[in-house]
Order: C-alpha cells, then structure tokens, then sequence
C-alpha cells in the first residue's frame, strides 16, 4: 500500500501532509516532523498512532521503519516530482457540475449571539412557492458541502434534491468557510441554535412552504434533527404565533441504503414536516 509524503512551507513555517491513496486519504495533516542534523527523520502522528523513522541516504532515498498500533514495517521514501498542475487526488466521482438547471443564492444568517453565518440555497426553476430541506453537518468544523478529501456530500444532496423540485439550504459551521465566530466555541446546544435560525430563515421566504419543509442530519446533525422535531411546536416561534408545524414522518438511516439493502454504518435522520 503506497504512502505519500508532501513536505512544504506555508506562512514560512515547514508543513507536512500525507496521502494514503488506496484508502481515500489526501492531505493527512503530520503533526510533528523532525529532521536532525546527521539525517534522521521523524513523522508521527498521533492520532492514528502512526511514527516514521528514517534515515536520509541520498537527496532522493530515505530508508526507515513505519510503526502504527504496535506493528512495525520497513518504508523507503522515494523523491518524485508532481507534475505541473497535476493534483495527487483522483477526481472525486459524482461531484455536480455545471451547468446547473436551478438557482443558487448565497445567503447569510444570523445566530442569536450575533453571529453571521454564510450559507447556500438553491431553488428549483419556477416561482415557488416549493418544498425545502435543511442540510445540519454532522461534529467538527464543517463547511456547506461537508467536504471531506474533496468529496462533497451535502452538494451532492442539495444537487439531486434540486432537480427534483426541492430548494435545499445548507450552511457553513461558526469559523468555517465565510462563516464568522469560533468553533471551537460551538456545542451541541450551540449548534442545534444555530439550526434553528437557519430553519427560521428558511421558512420566512415566500417562496418556500412551510408545511412542506424538513430536515436532513448528517451524524451529529441528526440527532439535532430529531430534538427539534420533538419540541417542534413549543421550541420556536414563527411571527407572533407559535408555529403550527407538528412533525410527521421521522425516518432514521444508518448510512445510506444500498442496493442489496444494507445499511452502512453511520447516521442520518429526515424529518419530513406537514
């Protein structure tokens, strides 16, 4: 199994990454590297309990061990030189190009502390009023798409969701992508607010309907998808009134179906309203 180490510079401080192509993972942050004087190399880690230790021989052979979870293995680090314009990641299958047969407008939010978060909501063609869903991103800085190792599921989701007649809004997290605050400073309390303006923004708009609108959580945002559908009518308020929303149908998903039935491990909740 090939492991590739990309050593750098950015803001004038030496960087490293690494890429473990056959299992999907680009640009794996190495939180400690170390090159001595007499030539010895260090690259752990620590959170898959990974180190590297080499010894440089020439300016393009480093011969060392690689130790992960208690197992040690010989790894010898060859100098290539990437191509020109040429990115190491494969082209991620499936990511929505245009151009597209909907609208998308960037939109903003703001939280009930003030903070202003950054989102997109693509409408289907036509005037409305239509259906809609808010995307909720699962735990850790997510941007709109939830991009992870260039893949973008929530685009993919608001994408096939559009087609089909449904606007769809997804957001950036607090610090993440045009959104302004910290996020280390967001807790599921925090985030599950932050949901709720969102939602509150959504239905709004004229040309969304409100008895036609749901939510999609993706690990932690599911479980921020069933607590608001289960206070739905006392939690928030639409206008003067509380709002006249009860939840409907409520389906819970480990992962997405496949087509001998399966179901992959992880979350996903949809709260169909109306």
């Amino acid at each position: 199994m090939p492991i590739v180490f990309h050593f750098g510079q950015q803001n004038g401080q030496p960087t490293t990454t690494m890429d473990s192509p056959a299992q999907g993972v680009f640009g794996f942050p190495v939180q400690s590297s170390e090159c001595l004087s007499d030539g010895e190399l260090t690259l752990k880690i620590p959170q898959i309990q990974f180190r590297y230790m080499g010894k440089v021989r020439s300016d393009s052979l480093i011969e060392g061990t690689v130790t992960q979870a208690g197992q040690s293995l010989p790894l010898n680090l060859v100098r290539t030189a990437r191509k020109a314009g040429v990115s190491s990641e494969p082209e991620r299958p499936g990511t929505p190009k245009p151009p597209f047969p909907y609208r998308e407008e960037e939109v903003s939010v703001t939280t009930k502390d003030g903070i202003k978060l950054s989102g997109s909501l693509t409408l289907p063609e036509g005037e409305g009023p239509f259906p809609a869903v808010l995307l909720i991103s699962g735990s850790g800085p997510q941007d709109r798409n939830e991009e992870a190792w260039k893949y973008k599921p929530f685009l993919m989701i608001a994408d096939r969701l559009t087609r089909q007649g449904i606007a769809v809004l997804r957001m950036d997290d607090r610090g993440t992508g045009k959104s302004g605050g910290r996020y280390a400073d967001a807790t599921l309390q925090l985030a599950a607010t932050d949901a709720e303006c969102a939602l509150d923004y959504l239905l709004r708009r004229k040309d969304i309907r409100r008895g036609k609108t749901g939510l999609a959580g993706h690990s932690m945002g599911g479980t921020i998808a069933f607590r608001r559908a289960n206070g739905w009518a006392s939690v928030t308020n639409f206008g003067a009134e509380p709002a006249e929303l009860p939840a409907g149908d409520i389906l819970l998903v480990s992962g997405p179906l496949t087509d001998n039935g399966r179901l992959p491990q992880d979350t996903t909740a949809w709260i169909a309203l109306g």
